[in-house]
């Protein structure tokens, strides 16, 4: 885990991009997940992907909120970066956004997007990197604790079996 700011992508990340965005895929589909945002895999820029539910994947460059509304919504999350599958708690999120971003092939063109529900909850999650945020950081202690118990006993697990296979 990492709690860095993300640096916006530059003119001279563009070129790269497309590399990023086919190792994230990668790790996103080899992971059965939904979202991944670069920091995940190490590079601090403000790069994301959302898959939508139509099955079609979002790429988000330099994305930024320009209105949150509606209802806050609790529901289930987990997230790659605290394993294992189903380590996952109750996270409030609000129902609908508007956004803009730019996109691998138009880094520099900010798009408009409106998302909502799931859509809206995954952008919300993964630009949460983006920040140094984590889902655990906007529940209450009892839920983060239970999250970060099973991510510590997990992490024992993999270190023993390690071990053992020496």
């Amino acid at each position: 885990m990492n709690n860095i700011v993300s640096d916006p992508v530059e003119e001279d990340d563009f070129e790269r991009l497309p590399k990023l965005r086919d190792y994230m895929l990668s790790a996103m589909h080899k992971a059965g997940a939904i979202g991944i945002a670069a920091p995940q895999v190490g590079v601090f820029k403000r790069f994301i992907l959302v898959s939508r539910l139509d099955g079609t994947v979002m790429e988000l460059v330099n994305p930024e909120y320009t209105r949150m509304y509606g209802k806050e919504i609790e529901a289930y999350e987990g997230c790659l970066s605290l394993p294992p599958a189903r380590n996952e708690c109750l996270v409030p999120r609000i129902e609908h956004i508007n956004m803009v971003a730019g996109s691998v092939e138009t880094p520099l063109k900010m798009s408009p997007f409106t998302l909502s529900q799931m859509t809206a909850r995954i952008f919300q999650h993964e630009m949460d990197h983006l920040t140094g945020t984590f889902f655990i950081d906007r529940v209450s202690e009892k839920r983060r604790s239970v999250v970060l118990t099973k991510y510590k006993e997990w992490k024992t697990e993999q270190e023993s079996a390690v071990r053992y296979s020496q």
